[in-house]
């Protein structure tokens, strides 16, 4: 299923590299599925976040480091500040001469 393959944020699982490595077995005339996908971000506010994470602090760690980890959550209580904007987008099969799934845009 490709919604395991792309995971949460379209890129956490390895999916880039994933198909572009299988790319090799897809003949010429050949579909990819999914053959675009962009990933886009969107700041806001939550109160109710930010207390969770707040009490997720490990004693051996910088007092602040679980308000930098990534956290996929399904949100309720929350403000959106502005539109969504694109962050990345792949496209398959790559057509590029040289491969690099790092790449922002391919």
């Amino acid at each position: 299923r490709s919604s395991d393959l792309l995971g949460s944020f379209g890129d956490n699982e390895l999916s880039p590299e994933c198909l572009d490595g299988a790319q090799s077995f897809l003949k010429d005339d050949g579909v990819s599925i999914p053959s675009e996908y962009t990933s886009f971000l969107a700041p806001i506010s939550s109160s109710k976040l930010y207390n969770e994470v707040r009490t997720c602090r490990e004693k051996d760690r910088d007092p602040e480091a679980q308000f930098e980890m990534p956290y996929v959550v399904r949100l309720h209580n929350f403000h959106q500040l502005s539109e969504p904007q694109p962050c990345f987008t792949f496209c398959h099969p790559n057509k590029d001469a040289v491969i690099d799934s790092r790449s922002e845009e391919h």
